[in-house]
């Protein structure tokens, strides 16, 4: 009863979305090889429409490189194969949506991964702080050895991963005071994602966490409901975080990868050509959103501190102080030391 209560309100959202303006394509990806699927393809001139879900805006360049995924998708296909785009969270938080991908009732999403420690422990080794040498570095692993091995991990919840997208570092920010050292974060109400171990990292910190989705959090910082949040440049500047939150700090504790996640089901039931078409595309997809990431990056930090956002950045000795809290959470992650191993040894 459930999945069909879910179902008629996941298709309402839908016809309404679809009474605006259509969104856009899809996104970003890794180097791996897509497994091949068993199952013929669809009949000649029959099109396939994958909805694709996304939590950001827009202008988000997610959002953006999903529109460049769609536009390469259909091409390569004839038009047989039509991305629709459901940006701004419109058919729900990226827990909702994760939920609806695996019922198959949504076929794809980009997620953070922080989302998915609740269904495989292992994920929580991806965004554990500090633990990427760098950006380069994240995405030289995750386009080997390194993603495949955490695609096929997802294939037991009934999801595949096409792609990575660059989340870039994440940062604080708060509506009443610069964050310098993390005696400043006494008291603060940050809202964090639905994942346990960010609840664990900013209370470390010295923060007092809060689990919310991202569409509530505008209003949740404006009412009081919350103090500040934790996320990078681009989504500060996008949601209109500034607005409420002027404060922010540059202490960058922890870099999330964002899978784009397909049906496995779906995935499965496409031909060999189809499956290429939509792996490739999604890879060139995600080498677009690193470029537009990085150059979004530059215009967010303009346009906040244009619009008045104090910008606190740390010594080497202030942010040492942060990376000694975050690295503490390490002694709960034990029973996955064997994952956290294999991301260090693929940077070398």
């Amino acid at each position: 009863m459930k999945k069909v209560l879910a179902l008629l309100v996941i298709l309402a959202l839908v016809l309404a979305a679809c009474q605006q303006t259509p969104p856009a394509p899809t996104q970003p990806a890794t180097d791996g090889a897509a497994p091949a699927a068993d199952t013929p393809a669809a009949p000649a001139g029959e099109t396939i429409v994958i909805m694709l879900a996304d939590n950001h805006p827009e202008t988000h360049p997610s959002v953006i490189a999903h529109r460049e995924f769609a536009r390469l998708v259909y091409e390569r296909s004839g038009g047989q194969i039509v991305v629709e785009i459901f940006p701004g969270a419109v058919l729900g938080g990226e827990g909702a949506v994760i939920e609806q991908v695996q019922m198959g009732a949504t076929h794809a999403t980009r997620i953070s991964s922080a989302m998915l420690p609740s269904l495989d422990e292992p994920f929580a080794a991806l965004f554990l702080p500090y633990i990427w040498n760098s950006t380069d570095a994240k995405f030289d692993a995750l386009n080997g050895e390194l993603g495949d091995y955490f695609a096929q991990r997802l294939h037991a919840h009934g999801m595949h991963i096409l792609a990575w997208h660059d989340g870039g570092a994440r940062n604080l920010y708060n509506a009443h005071r610069p964050i310098y050292t993390p005696e400043d974060l006494a008291g603060l109400r940050i809202r964090v994602q639905e994942s346990e171990l960010m609840i664990n990292l900013l209370n470390a910190m010295g923060a007092s966490a809060v689990p919310m989705p991202m569409g509530e959090l505008y209003t949740a910082i404006q009412t009081g409901v919350v103090d500040g949040a934790e996320n990078n440049w681009p989504t500060y500047a996008l949601h209109s975080h500034y607005e409420v939150a002027g404060y922010f700090t540059v202490n960058e504790h922890t870099i999330i990868p964002e899978p784009l996640l397909i049906n496995l089901d779906f995935w499965n039931g496409l031909s060999a050509e189809h499956q290429d078409i939509l792996f490739t595309s999604a890879r060139e997809a995600s080498d677009f959103q690193r470029v537009e990431w990085q150059a979004e990056e530059i215009r967010s930090e303009e346009h906040v501190v244009a619009a008045g956002a104090t910008i606190a950045r740390l010594t080497p000795e202030q942010r040492q102080a942060f990376v000694d809290l975050a690295m503490a959470i390490y002694v709960d992650y034990t029973d996955i030391q064997y994952h956290i191993d294999m991301i260090i040894a693929a940077q070398q």
